[in-house]
């Protein structure tokens, strides 16, 4: 009797292909679960606000490169860097009312725990 030779990988050997793929998975999952990857809505407003004020910020050297590249010589660049501009603006704007209103809720929860400090 002859054995068919073993077309896996050294690693595998002996062993299911699929159950490394799962192991790999379920700690994946496993670390994102307990590092509390599932932001709660106060949390994730605050996040959402600083992604939105760093999206202003880098705005309007964004729009005057697309202005640049996709529209006429100067007057591309010019209503690029306005576009830019006028757009950043709005964004920061709201980044920071929604990092307030983030922070208003984390104050509120946070708060039944400082007070008997400050008293």
């Amino acid at each position: 009797m002859t054995q068919k030779p073993c077309l896996r990988p050294a690693s595998l050997r002996g062993r299911q292909a699929h159950t490394v793929t799962e192991k790999i998975l379920c700690g994946s999952v496993a670390i994102l679960w307990f590092c509390g990857a599932t932001a709660q809505p106060a949390e994730a407003s605050i996040i959402g606000g600083i992604q939105k004020v760093i999206a202003g910020v880098l705005q309007p050297p964004l729009s005057t490169l697309v202005g640049t590249f996709s529209g006429p010589p100067i007057l591309g660049t010019l209503l690029g860097a306005v576009n830019g501009t006028f757009r950043g603006v709005g964004l920061v704007a709201g980044g920071a009312l929604e990092l307030a209103m983030g922070g208003v809720a984390v104050a509120k929860a946070a708060a039944p725990f400082f007070l008997p400090f400050l008293l």
